[in-house]
Formats: C-alpha cells, sequence, structure tokens
C-alpha cells in the first residue's frame, strides 16, 4: 500500500506540474511514470520550447536529476526524450 501512495503522489505532483507549465509549442507522445522515475517522449517546433520544459522542471522541489537523453530533427520538428527522477524527501506523507 506505501508504495501504491507513492505512485499516487508522484503522479499528481508531476500531472500539477504539467498542467501549469507547459509551453505551447511541445506535444508528448507518451508519458510513463514508474515509481521515482518519469520518462517522456515528445516533440516541438523549436528546441528553445525544450530547453524552457526542462528549466522549468529544474526549478520545482519535486523533481531532480533531469536528463535529455535524445534530441533529434526530423519532419520539421524536434523529438525528444527527457528523463526525470523524483526527490523523496517531498513524498513523504505526514502520519496520522
Amino acid at each position: 500500500e506505501g508504495d501504491f501512495r507513492r505512485i499516487h503522489r508522484v503522479n499528481e505532483a508531476f500531472l500539477n506540474f504539467l498542467n501549469g507549465r507547459v509551453t505551447r509549442d511541445l506535444v508528448f507522445d507518451s508519458i510513463k511514470i514508474n515509481y521515482d522515475d518519469v520518462e517522456i517522449t515528445g516533440s516541438a517546433k523549436e528546441q528553445p520550447s525544450i530547453a524552457k520544459f526542462e528549466g522549468e522542471l529544474r526549478k520545482t522541489d519535486k523533481f531532480n536529476n533531469i536528463f535529455i537523453s535524445n534530441i533529434t530533427y526530423e519532419n520539421e520538428v524536434y523529438k525528444f526524450n527527457i528523463k526525470i527522477l523524483t526527490k523523496d524527501v517531498d513524498f513523504n506523507e505526514k502520519q496520522k
């Protein structure tokens, strides 16, 4: 049950982040959330949009170890992969 709650908190924190900070130029093809890590595959019309998204991720207190593993230019768009680890301390629940 503890692992399930942690995964739920990671999902919720990441989706809340996306809701407020995604630039209009980014398109996500897939978002995989597996325990403490998030992997995103997507595309953007301009490379600075990817950099801006990475910068916004770094500003939060929820995520660290943000790594853009790949950026390629195909069919007039930049395709990218980003891997993110969550920070353990920020997801601990207070005991009742």
